[in-house]
């Protein structure tokens, strides 16, 4: 069995979440294999990892003792007051809908890291909720991660913590020996224990940048989560055997804002750039998860297969799934602008990050 752990983005989720995404996934995946539905399900399982209910709990106490945190707590603040409703409602304009998205991602990125507390929080119950499937998984099974927005750098996190890299605290193992904490070798191999990750999904990938907020020092370019190339000299080793994507939506401001901070190519296999499509909000999950270089890529690779037509599907897809309307006015050129007015006027990254998102949420609610 290929189990895919599923990392939901911020906002509100809701147990079941995922039921919707596991169905379309594995309809697509009989269809374009040829193997029945059944087939599909016995071979992968989908498996949705929460941690909402944590960020919700510790913002009033992040609030209430973050004086020290200056304009960082002046933002968790405002945007708690303010916080609009769900981005994917009908009935907001499509500046609302950005204003709305970025205010939950923002809102939960600086809950999450800003506090080392609630970092430890919520890697501790995203791990109680993995590794007991790890655990109670037959022999031989295979385990892949997908991870959406902030729910990317979560599982980056959880990843590169599970293995007790540096001095940070290790998390619990619920395998067959509790008190043998998974590690890496000295050349960044997982030992012969550990869990061994088959892929890595980072849809939205806004790890770089929110890498830069927390309190950890290592980043994408030098963690062992990255994929293991045996057919590299020197040899690149790492805790991921098969493939490391990123797959960013041009369209998705969040996903551009992880693209402000260069990613070493050698880190992974494939950084997809989405093209546009008809939706009004570009950020959800279903965006990402329904786009064909999305779906395509986990069935070959989970379940082992070539798709020698996958390109012309994505082609024929996009063609289908032009931009329209008000879509249009959400370009790379306004936020080129902004990141060059940012570093024009010196902000460090941290100011950055959050010059972006105000300016970006004031400008599309003032032309829609």
């Amino acid at each position: 069995m290929h189990y895919i752990f599923v990392i939901h983005g911020s906002s509100d989720y809701q147990s079941g979440w995922l039921a919707e995404h596991a169905e379309f996934l594995y309809k697509k995946a009989a269809t374009h294999t040829g193997k029945s539905e059944q087939e599909c399900r016995d071979a992968m399982t989908f498996v949705e990892v929460n941690y909402q209910n944590i960020l919700n709990n510790k913002l009033d106490a992040l609030i209430a003792g973050g004086q020290s945190l200056g304009k960082f707590n002046d933002w968790l603040i405002k945007i708690a007051d303010k916080r609009l409703n769900d981005p994917l409602n009908p009935d907001l304009n499509i500046g609302e809908k950005l204003a709305a998205c970025n205010s939950g991602f923002l809102l939960d990125s600086l809950v999450y890291t800003r506090s080392p507390e609630t970092i430890n929080h919520v890697l501790l119950s995203v791990s109680e909720q993995i590794l007991s499937v790890v655990a109670q998984s037959p022999r031989r099974s295979k385990f892949s991660f997908i991870g959406h927005g902030l729910g990317g750098k979560i599982a980056f996190d959880f990843l590169h913590r599970l293995y007790w890299p540096d001095n940070a605290p290790s998390l619990p193992r619920t395998a067959s020996d509790p008190g043998l904490p998974f590690s890496v070798s000295a050349n960044g191999l997982p030992s012969r224990h550990s869990l061994r990750v088959s892929s890595l999904y980072l849809l939205a990938n806004a790890v770089p940048i929110l890498n830069l907020l927390d309190h950890t020092a290592y980043n994408m370019n030098n963690s062992h989560v990255r994929i293991f190339n045996d057919a590299t000299f020197p040899v690149q080793q790492g805790v991921v055997r098969n493939a490391y994507r990123i797959f960013n939506n041009k369209m998705d401001p969040i996903a551009q804002i992880g693209r402000t901070k260069s990613i070493a190519p050698s880190v992974y296999t494939e950084a997809q750039q989405l093209s546009y499509t008809t939706q009004l909000w570009m950020h959800d999950l279903n965006t990402y998860l329904q786009h064909p270089h999305v779906y395509l890529s986990l069935i070959e690779d989970v379940l082992r297969v070539e798709l020698a037509d996958k390109l012309q599907i994505a082609a024929t897809y996009d063609n289908d799934h032009k931009p329209g309307g008000t879509v249009k006015s959400i370009g790379l050129d306004f936020i080129e602008q902004i990141r060059t007015d940012a570093e024009n006027e010196d902000f460090t990254a941290k100011d950055m990050f959050i010059t972006f998102m105000k300016k970006l949420s004031d400008n599309f609610i003032a032309i829609s």
